[in-house]
């Protein structure tokens, strides 16, 4: 068996993350995504919602103000976005290398007060910080091992004024500011 992928979140939240599912309990409503080849289904918060497709879903993060969370998909190459009651508002990206596309994009981290979304794009070997709206702010990585490069990213968290993302590829946690220098 692969072994689970590690989160932590706010005191109000209880996330449980493996690699078969995740399972998000937020206040009295509940999302459920259980991962699975090629597709997941996400179950409403409430009652009587409709499942919606994943093409697998590799990190959720919660965004500010109540807006609800946004889902990287890596096989789509995009960001989804859900509002508070579990529907789709709107999608972020697409396969490509110019700015606010991805390949692969296998984590994001939303920024708080501002919303800003930094969105790990592991196939394009670098790390895209986006608006809260999606506009591309800034992007700073390519393919290697020197400073400033990454090498097969895969994870991210915002921890005080600090992105810290997981480089798997160069074995090691690369640091940045909130200004990705």
């Amino acid at each position: 068996p692969r072994p689970p992928f590690k989160a932590a979140l706010r005191t109000r939240h209880a996330l449980r993350l493996s690699s078969q599912h995740v399972r998000m309990w937020w206040a009295s409503a509940v999302l459920a995504i259980k991962s699975m080849p090629l597709h997941a289904n996400l179950i409403g918060w409430h009652p009587g919602l409709s499942s919606e497709k994943f093409t697998w879903p590799t990190c959720v993060a919660e965004r500010p103000h109540g807006a609800g969370l946004v889902v990287s998909e890596a096989w789509s190459h995009q960001l989804r976005l859900f509002d508070v009651c579990g529907r789709e508002s709107g999608t972020i990206g697409a396969a490509g290398r110019a700015p606010g596309q991805f390949i692969f994009p296998s984590s994001v981290a939303v920024e708080r007060p501002s919303g800003c979304m930094y969105v790990v794009d592991s196939g394009n070997h670098r790390l895209q910080k986006l608006d809260r709206d999606g506009a591309p702010l800034d992007v700073v990585g390519s393919a290697g091992m020197g400073d400033g490069q990454l090498m097969s990213p895969k994870a991210i968290t915002c921890a005080a004024e600090r992105v810290i993302v997981s480089d798997a590829g160069a074995h090691r946690l690369s640091v940045f500011d909130r200004e990705l220098r």
